[in-house]
């Protein structure tokens, strides 16, 4: 497990290859991931808008099923759009998994 968690981290040295300045946050990123080359960024980009698209999905999903507009009077059940939210958290943590693991493995 620690080994693989290693091969995830780039060379300190590529960070050398990050023209911008590291302010705040990106400073973490960088540290944690290594700069990202262009290629990289345009590959997982579909992904992250697709997992953004999702979320917001989810979200008005879950908003509706809390103010459910019922034919005698409304039920705020907090409990739908957290089964909602979770729900879509477990599957994009599957997918984010799934794709993890094909990238470990084709290296």
């Amino acid at each position: 497990m620690v080994g693989s968690l290693v091969r995830l981290r780039s060379d300190p040295r590529d960070a050398s290859k990050c023209k911008a300045p590291l302010v705040g946050y990106q400073s973490v990123i960088t540290s944690l991931l290594g700069c990202m080359d262009i290629e990289t960024r345009k590959k997982w980009l579909p992904f992250a808008i697709l997992a953004a698209a999702l979320v917001v999905w989810a979200g008005v999903f879950a908003l509706g099923a809390y103010l459910e507009p019922s034919a005698d009077k409304p039920v705020h059940d907090i409990r739908k759009p957290l089964i909602i939210m979770g729900t879509m958290a477990t599957f994009l943590a599957f997918w984010g998994i799934a794709l993890w693991w094909r990238n470990w493995h084709q290296k």
